[in-house]
């Protein structure tokens, strides 16, 4: 028989958009064209989140981690904070970079069959949930359930911002109820001689003192 080829493609606008295609010939180039119409006929678009303020327009990541696994693959993602880069191999590396994905962190585990490697990423990916979808579901608002801005306000600089805040707040809050105190209960010197408990016994106590010391 006539030995035939098998093509794997993948294939993105960098936007978003990418999707694969798998295909064989009995030539190399009939199998990668007929692999690239496959990919081009099922688009596949991921939403990404955009950092806020980048120092590179365009800089962005996957909203939250995912899992997916096909055969013996395993496919783990998670955000990537800025300047993370693409911390993946290099099929994978592809595979983001024709999403337009510029910062994620993806760990393979098992089989690194190429095809099921292909798939376990794009099974995790369109296993994430957008955020919005997430808030209608839950009745939450857009921010609330933004994996990246939950990151930032876990961060130690928030978090130690969030500390001081709380110290401030509380030393505040005493002051208050000293102050109350101090208006509610005026100072002993002010109070008649009769309300002050323990008078009488404290001067004889002090005549003692000195009594004894002038011995």
């Amino acid at each position: 028989g006539v030995m035939r080829v098998s093509a794997l493609v993948v294939a993105g606008d960098g936007n978003g958009t990418a999707s694969y295609g798998k295909a064989r010939a009995e030539e190399m180039s009939d199998a990668v064209s007929k692999a690239f119409r496959k990919a081009k006929a099922n688009p596949f678009y991921v939403e990404r989140y955009f950092y806020p303020k980048p120092l590179f327009p365009g800089d962005n990541t996957i909203f939250f981690p995912a899992k997916a696994k096909v055969s013996a693959s395993k496919v783990e993602m998670w955000p990537g904070s800025q300047f993370t880069g693409l911390r993946c191999n290099k099929t994978v590396m592809q595979i983001m970079d024709c999403f337009g994905i510029s910062d994620i962190n993806v760990k393979t585990r098992g089989s690194r069959n190429k095809t099921n490697m292909v798939k376990a990423v794009f099974k995790g990916l369109s296993s994430i949930r957008t955020p919005w979808e997430i808030a209608a579901a839950r009745g939450l608002s857009y921010r609330e359930v933004t994996y990246a801005e939950r990151r930032a306000m876990n961060s130690p600089t928030q978090r130690n911002k969030r500390i001081r805040a709380m110290a401030d707040e509380r030393r505040a809050a005493e002051k208050r109820e000293v102050l109350t105190s101090l208006q509610s209960d005026p100072p002993t010197s002010q109070l008649p001689a009769a309300e002050v408990e323990g008078a009488a016994e404290a001067v004889p106590v002090l005549s003692r003192w000195h009594k004894s010391e002038s011995e």
